[in-house]
């Protein structure tokens, strides 16, 4: 800074022309220039933490912020699902799915950007995909699970961690998701029409699997639940070994 201070015309310093981006941080920088003042005293350098000891942890801090996000991504994260699970539900929590709606705004062209689960014509977002389509509410009302209206997507979480009430809520919300995700991808990438039973069978094998990643506090109460959850299934004409 001092070495810049002391140029007569500081734009000899950078290679020209300037990007107007890069323009903008020029005027910025000889601003700050203008206003420097020069001591003979020896420089110190000095962490804006005010600390003399360097921390990675407080550099990554001060380079990334910090912002105040919902408890949802603290269920994500804490949950025992698999990490492929946990990525999905990620994107779904930071609107990054590729969704038709989300292709459609990165300008990719498709026939259609209507939601292929249900014939109402609504375009299909993560919010309408997963929690507002009239096949993604069946789902979860096999659960027990009724989504509130015109609700944001933390808003049906809050409301489904009251609703199921147990320490697994999570897995079964993220599972559930993930169970008609592939329902929807089998019907336009396989052209196999989406049904509740496939559906929900999808889901229980996946529950399933599950129960090898828990800690064995959890995997006990999660396996009586999945129990329970296998006999309600029985008038569909689901068994399951």
């Amino acid at each position: 800074m001092a070495l810049a201070g002391q140029q007569e015309d500081i734009s000899r310093l950078f290679h020209t022309p300037l990007s107007i981006p890069a323009h903008g941080q020029f005027l910025v920088l000889s601003d700050k220039l203008a206003s420097l003042q020069l001591l003979e005293n020896q420089d110190n350098w000095r962490y804006s933490w005010g600390s003399p000891c360097f921390s990675t942890k407080r550099v990554y801090n001060l380079l990334s912020g910090q912002r105040q996000v919902h408890d949802s991504f603290r269920w994500l994260w804490k949950s025992c699902s698999q990490p492929k699970h946990k990525v999905f539900f990620w994107l779904i929590l930071n609107d990054c799915l590729p969704t038709r709606e989300h292709l459609h705004r990165r300008r990719m062209f498709l026939p259609s950007y209507e939601c292929v689960l249900c014939s109402t014509g609504v375009s299909e977002s993560a919010t309408h995909l997963f929690f507002q389509c009239p096949f993604a509410q069946a789902c979860w009302n096999f659960l027990d699970l009724t989504v509130p209206v015109n609700c944001s997507l933390n808003e049906a979480l809050e409301s489904f961690k009251a609703s199921l009430n147990v320490p697994f809520f999570m897995e079964l919300i993220i599972i559930m998701s993930w169970s008609i995700w592939l329902s929807r991808n089998d019907l336009i990438f396989r052209g196999t029409n989406a049904s509740l039973a496939s559906c929900l069978t999808t889901f229980v094998e996946l529950v399933s699997l599950n129960l090898l990643r828990a800690k064995a506090s959890l995997a006990l109460v999660l396996s009586l639940w999945l129990e329970q959850f296998k006999s309600q299934l029985v008038p569909l004409g689901l068994s399951f070994s």
